[in-house]
């Protein structure tokens, strides 16, 4: 059999090798942690993606190279684009500005996205007490000198409790030990945590409607029950389409599109923070993934 002309060979496109890249990209992930022990990747985000930041372009982003959130952000530039697109509507166009308050703030991700998308925010306070995480997290938010980085947890009181690691995903790191997957070899280590009613104060002392996120592992229910805010505070409405057409037993009102979002359970709470008592607010099991978020202002 002769051999066939070479016009006539499939030729392999850029995009075919790219596409492969991707499809294999998990194990690519594996062995760069394991066989290279490569531990943080830093990118330069693409222009018109979540983290590209078009009044600084250069400046680049960090992550732990973990199995779960790294490759898609490695690839995609972004993270979680639906929840962001969602709160960034909570705030643009907000006359006189807004708070962020970031709870569990990782790397950085979601406060990053936001100030990038949200000019309307003066003032952002994001919490992450892992010293990895938060190295990468001061790194992401350097671009923004209105961020204030706080290196420890929130909680009802002041103190130092155990800090739970998940050792194939950064972003489910808790002080709850049951967030923890059954089976790995999780470590633990200590970290401090500061009051959480204390942390308000600050917050409140910006004089801005406060947009506040918590993602810590199922904790955020105790932090919530924590946060004292002074009597004339009350939580608005996340979005004009909110309301009370969709509740589970126990939870505040919240936007149906909240509920059934594909890739985690975001709260829009609508009630204030302090209307349910917090046996009301107590983790289920299946729920430790669960978010919260809402808006604040003054009446």
């Amino acid at each position: 059999m002769g051999r066939q002309p070479l016009g006539a060979c499939n030729l392999v496109s850029m995009q075919d090798v790219y596409g492969a890249f991707v499809g294999s990209f998990g194990l690519n992930v594996r062995m760069m942690r394991e066989m290279c022990q490569v531990r943080t990747v830093e990118i330069t985000p693409k222009p018109g993606t979540l983290l590209h930041l078009p009044a600084t372009p250069d400046a680049t982003f960090r992550l732990p190279l973990d199995y779960v959130i790294a490759p898609f952000v490695i690839v995609t530039h972004c993270w979680d684009a639906e929840t962001v697109k969602l709160a960034s509507d909570i705030v643009r166009g907000r006359p006189g500005g807004a708070t962020l308050v970031d709870i569990g703030a990782n790397s950085g991700l979601f406060t990053r996205q936001m100030l990038g998308s949200c000019p309307e925010f003066r003032h952002a306070f994001a919490y992450e007490p892992h010293p990895e995480n938060f190295k990468c997290l001061q790194h992401n938010v350097a671009s923004f000198d209105h961020v204030r980085a706080r290196n420890y947890a929130l909680g009802p009181n002041a103190d130092t409790l155990d800090f739970h690691i998940d050792p194939d995903n950064c972003g489910n790191y808790s002080l709850n030990s049951s967030a923890m997957p059954k089976g790995q070899d999780c470590t633990t280590i200590s970290v401090a945590v500061k009051s959480a009613a204390s942390e308000t104060r600050d917050w409140l002392a910006t004089g801005l409607p406060i947009f506040y996120k918590s993602d810590t592992q199922g904790h955020d229910e105790l932090i919530a029950t924590s946060v004292k805010p002074p009597s004339g505070t009350r939580f608005l409405p996340a979005s004009s389409s909110c309301g009370a057409s969709r509740r589970r037993p126990g939870r505040p009102a919240a936007c149906r599109s909240c509920w059934t979002n594909s890739r985690t359970s975001v709260s829009c709470v609508i009630q204030g923070l302090r209307s349910a008592p917090p046996t009301s607010w107590a983790t289920s099991p299946g729920t430790t993934a669960h978010r919260t978020m809402c808006c604040s202002g003054s009446r």
